[in-house]
């Protein structure tokens, strides 16, 4: 076996025990624990280097750091003329407490009052030329910007209300009896001021339409409630149930003729009298209607006389719905109303009132004083002057 051989064999032996310890191309053969040594070394290199490199980084910080403080502790320059002075006093008093400075003489003092004296001189022409210039400058925008619309105040909030407020009930004719006085106004009942106010009520007390419904929707449900505590009767009169509820078919509360007093809820008058006249359903062929109407305008009077009212004010009973003409029920009106004030001078005033918004307003009015006229002509010592304001 030749030499080369031998070389090859102990290079692949080599090679299989110890891979990393095998010389490449002549070089001398390096062992394993020669490169750990090698690593090791170099790693603690590299230690000392990163803690140098660090520690370099914190000195300069930390000197950073040191002169920054020493900037932001010195004191800052005054921005101003007068910290500028105090800042100069405070200089001058700490150098004269270390007898660094001479302290002033009676001349600087002088000096610096005159300069101080200048200054302010100077500084009050700025001031007014500074104002005279504000001033020119404003007088040409108000000559240049229209005028301002003025903001509606409270006042004028009430004015506006007042002028769509409803006129107030004006007195068209008038008449006395006695010590009361009989009177027709325009206007609407439920503005009326007075201690008792008559409504034209159905059976049912139930409220309704035209000026039923217009009372109790001005009144509140103050005056229903009350309405609905009277007992229900049937169609014979019998008393049926006295629990609140709306009557049935054939029920009611307050006949034909009769009348029902309560408060007045939200209204300005202190009662209502709920009075129910007669239906008529054949104007040409009246029986016993004249006599319910009668009766429902002196019961009504009688129930303002038992709560001590002194003014009370009607509406046209029966007319409009109920089918009664004015020109026959007002007659019958006016002399149940005179007759019974002839007999009961207590009460100051009575008031017939006419809806203004009425289609036949005016004929409505002609008939009143003709029906009211005729009354009194009737009635010995009556007052025969009558007094208009229109």
């Amino acid at each position: 076996m030749s030499d080369l051989s031998i070389q090859k064999i102990m290079f692949s032996k080599q090679h299989m025990e110890h891979p990393l310890s095998m010389s490449v191309a002549g070089h001398p053969k390096i062992s394993v624990s020669d490169q750990k040594a090698k690593i090791i070394g170099l790693s603690i290199a590299v230690g000392f280097l990163t803690v140098g490199i660090g520690g370099v980084v914190c000195f300069y910080y930390l000197t950073a750091k040191q002169k920054f403080k020493k900037i932001d502790a010195l004191p800052k320059e005054p921005t101003n003329v007068g910290e500028k002075k105090d800042a100069a006093t405070k200089v001058d008093e700490a150098a004269q407490s270390r007898n660094l400075v001479p302290s002033r003489s009676s001349n600087e003092d002088e000096v610096s009052s005159e300069e101080a004296a200048q200054m302010q001189k100077r500084t009050a022409e700025d001031v007014a030329r500074k104002k005279a210039l504000e001033k020119a400058l404003q007088d040409t925008a108000d000559a240049t910007t229209p005028p301002k619309t003025p903001k509606k105040t409270h006042a004028s909030k009430k004015v506006k209300a007042s002028e769509n407020a409803p006129p107030p009930n004006v007195i068209l004719h008038s008449k006395l009896i006695g010590p009361t006085e009989i009177t027709i106004k325009r206007g609407q009942i439920v503005n009326e001021k007075v201690d008792a106010i008559v409504n034209a009520a159905n059976e049912k007390l139930e409220g309704g339409g035209g000026v039923n419904g217009q009372i109790h929707k001005s009144g509140g449900s103050a005056i229903l409630q009350e309405c609905l505590a009277l007992p229900i009767r049937d169609g014979d009169g019998k008393q049926v149930v006295t629990a609140p509820r709306k009557c049935k078919g054939g029920e009611f509360r307050c006949a034909a003729g009769d009348a029902f007093i309560t408060g007045a809820g939200n209204l300005k008058a202190k009662h209502v009298i709920h009075a129910v006249g007669p239906r008529v359903k054949d104007a040409d062929q009246l029986t016993d209607e004249p006599q319910k109407l009668a009766d429902a305008y002196t019961r009504s009077l009688q129930l303002a006389l038992d709560k001590n009212c002194k003014s009370i004010t009607f509406c046209l009973l029966s007319t409009s719905i109920f089918g009664y003409p004015a020109e026959k029920a007002m007659p019958v009106a006016m002399k149940a109303v005179c007759e019974f004030v002839e007999k009961n001078p207590h009460l100051e005033k009575v008031n017939f009132i006419i809806w203004d918004g009425s289609k036949t307003f005016n004929e409505e009015v002609a008939i009143c004083k003709d029906a009211l006229d005729h009354q009194i002509s009737q009635m010995p010592g009556a007052d025969s002057e009558s007094t208009q304001s229109l």
